[in-house]
């Protein structure tokens, strides 16, 4: 006789075969060895008997085996009349038969033999399994809890397990269990394991006492690269498109990251980059490093040269502020300087990427890096200008530390008495040769452009004029008027 799976549950008993568990008016077949098997008949197939034991195991008995058939109870007519209506090898259908038999008609044990004939023809059947009070344990399905239990003891007993406080654990790691009990989890109300055996499953990966988990796994390889670089034991972060590694730790690299990504959200809704330039919403990923002092950078510089590359391709930052991305400004701001230096910096490379046509005017990408600061940091930390001197003589009041209404007004009152810079001379300077007095009428010229210009000055911006071979002559072909007209306009707008 040959069966789909090991039947538990069977026992002999004075010479006949029985089961455990007996149903009422069940189907026996009679064997030629004078056994009986008893079950549910789901099939006669040329003598073969395919028989549903009570455990839900189909036992297909040959038919030379086949002594006699006796048939029990049938089901009832209503079911019949289903069944006949359905394809009785389907266990899906099978089971909405047996719902519909127990839930709309309470016909409770006709319910039940026909759940027995869904698992029977389909054993990974979940659902019909629970319904009979089936257990599922250690990947095998017993008829109930007891049994699953028994049969379970035994099983981690003999593998080297412990029961503690409702759950299974190595006895050897039971002291760390008890030791720290927040570093576990019971797993599937079954098992104690260890929240790093769990993360390391999930793909997690630890890197100086922190995990990282999704996408952010990815961000430790730069970390280790920084290590190896540098010297800085740093963390990392990822916010949207920007990725900040900081040697200031875990939570610090999130704010900032955090601060990149409100400065990008800021530009896109500002300069309506979803209809000029989308791609900038998301691409490119803005990375940025937070080293701990001129020597880790030192050290990166070094290698950078090794490798061929320029000042002008890294994109770093220091605590001390005195470094980002190739440039050099003011040291004196202090240790907090990097934090506006990376929301500046983020303004600033966002308006080099939506320019569209040769060099971006410096004047133009600082203001952006500014507007950026005021926006996410509430005020102006950073100033500016590539390698080399620098103007610090203060004309007007500095930037620091004011909202823009304030340095709107430092400006509109500084040049009651004094020559201001014309547009045509701002659009000329490189970053070189910035001042701090075109930094801040820079940023207020910005405004001004956003306030009373805004679809001139985005296609301004975006769109290089036909024939055009200056700056001049694109800002003429979309504005219709020259540098020395849109000086008058700006004071007019500037003393109201």
């Amino acid at each position: 006789m040959r069966k789909n799976r090991p039947v538990p549950g069977l026992a002999f008993l004075g010479g006949v075969l029985v089961l455990a568990a007996s149903l009422a008016a069940q189907d026996r077949v009679k064997l030629t060895t004078g056994k009986f098997v008893t079950g549910d008949i789901l099939a006669i197939v040329e003598g073969r008997v395919e028989l549903v034991t009570a455990e839900a195991v189909l036992e297909v008995i040959p038919a030379e085996l086949v002594a006699e058939v006796r048939r029990g109870e049938p089901f009832s007519a209503r079911v019949r009349a289903r069944l006949a209506e359905i394809d009785e090898r389907n266990p899906q259908a099978l089971f909405e038969v047996a719902k519909w038999a127990e839930e709309a008609r309470g016909m409770r044990s006709e319910s039940l033999r026909l759940l027995r004939r869904a698992v029977a023809l389909r054993p990974d059947f979940p659902e019909a399994r629970a319904r009979l009070g089936h257990v599922l344990a250690l990947g095998t399905w017993y008829p109930d809890g007891r049994t699953a239990y028994t049969a379970v003891k035994d099983r981690m007993t003999a593998d080297g397990y412990v029961y503690h406080k409702q759950g299974w654990i190595k006895k050897e790691l039971l002291p760390y269990l008890k030791e720290t009990p927040a570093d576990w989890v019971l797993w599937q109300n079954f098992l104690w394991r260890s929240l790093t055996e769990i993360r390391k499953e999930r793909g997690d990966l630890l890197w100086k006492k922190e995990w990282y988990v999704g996408e952010e796994t990815r961000l430790v390889r730069t970390l280790k690269e920084i290590e190896v670089l540098t010297g800085d034991d740093c963390h990392a972060a990822k916010a949207g498109p920007c990725e900040v590694y900081c040697y200031l730790g875990r939570e610090e690299a999130r704010e900032a990251a955090e601060r990149q990504l409100k400065a990008r959200q800021w530009f896109v809704a500002t300069f309506d980059v979803q209809q000029r330039r989308r791609m900038l919403e998301t691409s490119p990923t803005k990375v940025d490093w937070v080293l701990s002092g001129d020597a880790s950078f030192q050290k990166y510089l070094d290698h950078m040269r090794k490798r061929g590359m320029s000042q002008g391709q890294y994109n770093l930052s220091l605590r001390t502020g005195n470094y980002a991305a190739g440039f050099f400004y003011c040291g004196h701001l202090g240790r907090e300087a990097w934090k506006w230096s990376l929301v500046s910096h983020m303004g600033l490379a966002m308006m080099r990427a939506f320019w569209v046509g040769g060099e971006t005017p410096a004047w133009i990408t600082v203001a952006s890096g500014h507007h950026a600061e005021l926006n996410v940091m509430g005020d102006v930390r950073v100033q500016w200008v590539h390698i080399g001197a620098y103007d610090q003589e203060v004309k007007i009041p500095e930037l620091r530390g004011h909202s823009m209404k304030e340095i709107k007004e430092a400006v509109l009152s500084y040049y009651r008495d004094h020559e201001m810079p014309s547009l045509r001379a701002m659009m000329s300077k490189d970053m070189n040769e910035l001042t701090q007095e075109i930094d801040t009428l820079g940023t207020v010229y910005l405004l001004f452009f956003l306030e009373e210009h805004k679809e001139t000055w985005l296609d301004f911006l975006t769109q290089p004029a036909p024939k055009a071979q200056n700056v001049r002559e694109r800002f003429e072909h979309h504005f219709k008027m020259t540098f020395e007209a849109m000086d008058l306009k700006f004071r007019e707008w500037l003393g109201k």
